[in-house]
Parts: structure tokens; sequence; C-alpha cells
């Protein structure tokens, strides 16, 4: 009787738990490095806040600080290291991210490096199996739904990549880039060649991710139009990045890796001058 009573005051205290007791619980697990559990208590807490509440502002914030922060300098460092060989020497960043995942399971910072540096790879099945596993977050966490779309388009899964990328909104600004890309991507794998150039065209965006040139470049040479000077904008853009561009790009995980394809259109139509 005791305990039965007991089990019922506990009942009704986690019912009158509010979001911040909920913030903090998360925060005490975090610090035990019990990341998934608590990013579960908050995510089960999201679901029950109004979507425009403050509750599900903090929450969210909360999720995300959990997701990706680091509890070890050799995890963060090797981390930075596959970061840095992301677009100059892919089988070094994949050694040194695989080493980050085992010191830090379930980091999402290390988890996406990985994602997308598989892509690069073109090993697209392996980067949405690691994927899968964080597939309850994939809506609260934009830039890890934006790596399961993007593992989706590389293995030409359309329809799952549309599905993924309607599970909720994109609200970060600092990822519209990408996600024009990714875009682009999604409707030349579905033949949509007009409505793919459109669609770049349309956009008011200031272009600074390249990758938007080299989808540009591949819907007018496919459909017959002039594309040199898309084929040139792509190459001297990838030539000219800084090392911040290539830092603020890292989610673009094809990233001047496709110069080549180019390089060669543009030789054999005479016009190589960029």
């Amino acid at each position: 009787m005791v305990a039965f009573l007991f089990s019922v005051n506990l009942m009704a205290q986690v019912g009158r738990e509010s979001y911040k007791d909920i913030i903090e619980k998360a925060a005490h697990l975090s610090i035990q490095k019990e990341r998934l559990s608590a990013l579960s208590l908050l995510k089960n807490a999201l679901k029950k806040e109004a979507k425009r509440s403050q509750g599900t502002k903090e929450l969210q914030q909360a999720l995300n600080d959990h997701a990706f922060i680091f509890y070890s300098e050799k995890a963060q460092q090797l981390h930075e290291l596959a970061l840095s060989m992301q677009t100059s020497d892919l089988n070094i960043a994949l050694s040194k991210i695989k080493e980050a995942t085992l010191l830090e399971p379930d980091n999402f910072s290390i988890e996406m490096a990985h994602s997308r540096i598989l892509i690069a790879m073109g090993d697209c099945q392996k980067s949405i199996d690691r994927l899968q596993k964080y597939r309850e977050y994939w809506t609260y966490v934009e830039e890890l739904r934006m790596a399961a779309v993007q593992s989706f388009a590389c293995l030409g899964k359309v329809a799952d990549a549309i599905n993924s990328k309607t599970q909720a909104e994109n609200k970060n600004a600092e990822l519209s880039q990408m996600w024009l890309s990714i875009d682009a991507e999604i409707q030349y794998r579905l033949g949509n060649l007009t409505k793919g150039l459109d669609l770049i065209q349309s956009s008011n965006l200031k272009k600074t991710n390249p990758e938007i040139y080299f989808w540009k470049w591949k819907f007018e040479s496919e459909l017959k139009m002039t594309s040199e000077k898309s084929g040139r904008e792509y190459l001297t853009m990838c030539k000219s990045l800084s090392v911040r561009q290539k830092r603020d790009l890292l989610s673009e995980p094809n990233l001047c890796l496709r110069t080549q394809e180019v390089e060669n259109y543009l030789k054999k139509m005479n016009n190589l001058e960029i």
C-alpha cells in the first residue's frame, strides 16, 4: 500500500514538472554523459508543448545543445581534424572521424560529419544506415534531417528524401544554401531539368555555395543550353574558396568534388577560360 501511494505521488510530481525542470534533468544526464537519455527526455517534453510557446523554444535549444556538445577535448580535436581534411583527403578525414566516433558515440556533430564524409566517398547506404539510429530526432534537429535528406538523395531514393525534408519547417537561414543545392539535386534525380533550373534562377539567395552553380551547369548542359558560364563560375568559386568559406559550407558533402567533370566538359567545348 505504501509503495502504491509512493508511486501515485511520484506520478503526480512528474505530471507537475515544468519544462524548466525537464531542461535541468537533461543537463544532469548530459553531465553524466547520458546523451541519448537527455535527448529522449527533451524530445518527449517537446511533444507536449505548444508549438510556438517559450517552453518549446527553450526545450529545442536545450536539445540542440546536448546533441552537439563535446564531452572530451580529444574527440573534439579529432572532429576538427576530420573537418579540415574533408575537402583535401577523404581517407584521412574518415579515419579521424571514426576515431572520434569511438570516443564519443551519439555525438551529433561527429555523426553528421561521418555521414557527409561517407556521402563524399560515394558510400551513401552506410551514411543513411548511421543516421537511421537517430531518426526520431530528424524532426527536431534540422542539420541532422538535412544529412538524412542528402543521404537519401545520394542513394536516388527521392521519395524518402522529399518525405524526410518535409518532416518539419526549415528555419536555419545559414543552411538555406545547402537546402537549395539539395532541392536542385532532387529535381535532377526526378528528371525535372527545367524545373530545377527555374528553382535556382528564381532564388533570391546570394549564391555563395559553388554546388548551386554545379547544378545550374548540369541543368543547362543537359537541356542543351549555353552552360559554359555556369561551369566557369563553379570552377572559379571552388578555386577561390577561403578556409572560412569552406568551414561555412561544411554541410555540403560534395563541396567542389566534381570540378573534374566540369573541367572535362569545358575542355571538350574548347572553352576552359576561368
